[in-house]
């Protein structure tokens, strides 16, 4: 069938060629209209229950996240003018919702005595009540000295709380009073990064507009949506960075390999147009690419040439023998094609199970690489031949017999020498193994995302220094409740004692900061507040100098004026008010972590209280974070992992036996794949041993663990299959068939070499999650190479040596059927 195939393609070459470039145009017009998204809360499906309390809060709030505008000067006055024109300009924008750049500091300080609880108002009005009917009756008295000293002026200090509690700035400023914010609320969701784009770019040219005028302010933007349009930005540069890298290196390594600019036209060429057919299909499928998928492009061109490789290096080796192209074609797709073949499914089974996940980063790589492999071998099949028969390679500098004479003595050295100490490798291999077992425990997790994420953007940057500037996180968890009663059972619980056992929380505010409840008692707040008021002015007179300077200071405080809800500031109700789909009032609850949130383990400790916390308030709620989005990927990838990856290492084995047919050399075929990963195991502890910044696993890199099988999977198929082929010839040569195996095994390192450089990409993303992911790839598949080229062979001659025949009926069976089929 295959030969049919290729005299087929032989003959309508001209026709298939037009219409694979019409596939492909078709294709690379789709492929075009991919979107990037980045944010890596958006990598759960959305039946989690984490998921859909962010979309209803997101819904409620009218989209999560702000753009956050910092001002930044020694000079406060240019700082507030810049500050109050550039917010009162952005207001006009069509897709603001609201700009607060303003504390409602005069509405807080009116009534802020209303918020205090009415124990302490009650407790102002009888200290004072005190302090009066002792001065009374010491007025009165005949014996004034007999009534002792005067009780504690409590409300002195009871007035020094409140200060504190209303005193606020008018600016939303840092604690050194240096940065001052203006908070913009767009209507727009931050994904749909081209109107995110435009908006931040209008905002920057009103920016600039303004600059002049305030030469000693600098201005800075940050918040959710200038973070996600530099993500973005920093991706596509790097996007572009990596695939140069790429094809730059592998065209090296092919021109290096074979000497030849024509190899690097038919080894690549098949390979970047089955990728623009796999990001067409992409497009169809999924509609966009996610953060490790953008950058699997480049890796598919590195896993897809070892194909590529096997077939066009045989090729060669067949061409260097006959000087004939057709049979040479037809040779190597049938010598290696079985191989190939077999290699490319097992690579696919392994991604195509990451298709079942429910983490889309998963999913959606998988999605992408199982049609990638499966378009790298029909468009080698189509176009391999089609080139060959177009371009007609010569191989001129390898039909040098001195070239030839080289590699044969290079190949029996090395071949002898492994046949020679293939006891010694074996039992090298296995003290490895045991002293792995006593590094193994020092692999670690990593659970810091602050380490794993993009850290080094201006946006991203700022963000931290706000953190740090106002001593707390900026990204509150936000809890939404159905009526006021909700939110202050809400409120007595996060200050309670057992909320206090929480290290992680760091504040709360809600509307309930700002109004007084329960309500039922306000006309007797008022009553009592204005009764203390009455009572300190007249007595006035009576207090020490000390005192009434005090108590001055304070009547400010004791004349409030209480509005109902619908009148207050639009600032607090922006903040702590919301309508559900009902028309129905809701109110939020915003609950900050410590500044120092970083360490994953406590982010998940926190994340896990938050979850727990509508049950432990007794209220029905609706809360949601980004921290209890995260520890949802972490637990996702951890128990899909236990399942995925059995899974995928079950269908390699399945697919080796079917191919072989033999249960040891199933055994023989996977033994390097294992001592390669566990090798690549023990390396990566090994690495935490020797430095306090070793390579950690985190819930990106763990995604080249199934790389890694398919990879690996892909060289001991090649070398087994090649080692079996030229052992299979009775009256070949020992040292023919060390070369065959040798020639095999450098297409392998070459075809590495390739995969390292489409891996060595990622090292050039601005994710460390990402540069991490190659780490774990080119140490895993420069261990695997060797174990395959080296721990095999020597397996081999071991077990040919002591079992000569193991396999042989077997064997036997097989001749004959390929005799028969002749």
């Amino acid at each position: 069938m295959l030969i049919r195939f290729l005299h087929f393609i032989k003959e309508k070459r001209f026709y298939i060629f037009f219409l694979s470039m019409m596939l492909t145009v078709l294709s690379g017009f789709l492929a075009s209209r991919l979107t990037i998204k980045a944010d890596l809360l958006e990598l759960l499906p959305d039946h989690f229950d984490s998921v859909q309390s962010l979309k209803k809060i997101s819904a409620l709030t009218g989209g999560l996240g702000y753009m956050i505008v910092v001002f930044e000067s020694d000079n406060a006055e240019q700082n507030i003018e810049f500050l109050e024109e550039y917010s009162e300009r952005a207001k006009s924008d069509p897709d603001i919702l609201y700009v607060n750049h303003k504390n409602p500091s005069e509405f807080i300080q009116k009534n802020g005595i209303l918020w205090l609880p009415l124990e302490d108002l009650k407790r102002m009005r009888d200290d004072l009540n005190n302090r009066i009917n002792y001065y009374r009756k010491k007025a009165l008295s005949l014996l004034p000295e007999e009534l002792g000293p005067p009780p504690p002026f409590h409300t002195q200090a009871l007035l020094k709380d409140l200060e504190e509690k209303v005193k606020t700035s008018p600016y939303h400023q840092s604690k050194d009073g240096k940065m001052l914010l203006s908070v913009l609320k767009p209507t727009i969701d931050s994904n749909n990064i081209g109107l995110t784009k435009n908006l931040i770019l209008r905002m920057t040219t009103l920016k600039d507009e303004l600059a002049v005028k305030y030469p000693e302010v600098t201005v800075h933007f940050t918040g959710m949506y200038p973070m996600k349009r530099s993500q973005i930005k920093a991706l596509e540069a790097d996007l572009l960075i990596a695939s140069l890298f790429t094809v730059i290196g592998v065209s090296l390594s092919l021109l290096f390999f074979f000497r030849s600019p024509k190899a690097i036209l038919i080894v690549l060429f098949p390979l970047v147009t089955s990728l623009v057919w796999t990001l067409g299909i992409n497009y169809l499928l999924i509609g966009h690419v996610n953060l490790i998928s953008s950058f699997f492009v480049s890796v598919l061109l590195g896993l897809g040439i070892d194909y590529s490789l096997q077939v066009y290096s045989r090729f060669k080796e067949e061409y260097l023998k006959n000087q004939d192209y057709i049979r040479a074609i037809f040779i190597s797709f049938i010598t290696t094609g079985k191989g190939t073949l077999f290699g490319a499914l097992t690579t696919f089974g392994v991604f195509f199970v990451l298709i079942f996940s429910d983490f889309l980063t998963f999913k959606e790589t998988g999605v992408l690489a199982s049609v990638g492999i499966l378009m790298i071998l029909l468009s080698i099949v189509i176009h391999l031949p089609i080139l060959v028969y177009f371009t007609k390679p010569s191989f001129s500098y390898f039909k040098n017999q001195k070239t030839d004479d080289h590699e044969r003595r290079f190949s029996i050295r090395l071949m002898s020498a492994i046949n020679r100490h293939k006891l010694g490798i074996i039992r090298v291999s296995g003290l490895l193994i045991l002293a792995g077992v006593f590094i193994l425990p020092y692999n670690r997790f990593q659970y810091d995302f602050s380490k794993i994420e993009n850290r080094n953007t201006a946006p991203r940057l700022m963000w931290e220094r706000l953190t740090h500037a106002f001593d707390y996180s900026w990204r509150p968890a936000v809890a939404s409740v159905n009526s006021l009663d909700d939110l202050d059972k809400l409120r007595d619980y996060l200050n309670s004692d057992e909320a206090a056992k929480n290290p992680m929380l760091n504040r709360h505010v809600s509307m309930l900061n700002f109004f007084p409840y329960p309500k039922h008692d306000l006309s007797l707040r008022v009553r009592t507040v204005h009764s203390i008021r009455s009572k300190l002015l007249k007595s006035m007179p009576s207090l020490k100098p000390g005192d009434r300077a005090q108590v001055q200071k304070y009547l400010q405080y004791l004349n409030p004026k209480p509005t109902d809800l619908e009148n207050y500031p639009r600032s607090i109700k922006n903040a702590f008010m919301g309508k559900n789909a009902e028309g129905e009032t809701v109110y939020f609850c915003q609950i900050y972590p410590i500044s120092t949130l970083g360490n994953g383990l406590n982010a998940f400790e926190h994340a896990r209280w938050l979850k727990a916390l509508p049950e432990k308030a007794g209220i029905d709620m609706t809360i949601s974070s980004d921290i209890i989005i995260l520890e949802d990927i972490l637990n996702l990838v951890v128990s899909e992992g236990k399942i995925i990856l059995p899974i995928a290492l079950l269908i390699v084995i399945l697919l080796i036996y079917i191919l072989f047919r033999s249960v040891w050399k199933t055994i023989l075929v996977l033994s390097p794949l294992i001592v390669g990963l566990y090798t690549a195991a023990v390396i990566l502890g090994f690495s935490n041993i020797i430095s306090p910044v070793g390579i950690s696993l985190n819930y990106l890199n763990v995604v080249a663990i199934p790389i890694l099988l398919g990879v690996g999977i892909d060289f001991s198929i090649h070398i087994f299959h090649r080692i079996e082929e030229a052992f299979g010839k009775k009256n070949k040569p020992l040292k023919n068939k060390w070369k065959d195996i040798v020639q095999t095994a450098q297409a392998l390192g070459v075809s590495a070499i390739t995969t390292i450089i489409g891996f060595s990409s990622l090292f050039l993303a601005s994710y460390n999650g990402l540069r991490s992911i190659a780490w774990v790839s080119v140490i895993g598949i420069m261990v695997i190479l060797v174990t395959s080229s080296v721990l095999m062979p020597a397996m081999f001659f071991y077990i040919r040596e002591k079992f000569p025949n193991l396999g042989a009926k077997q064997d036997e069976r097989e001749a004959l059927k390929k005799d028969l089929h002749r």
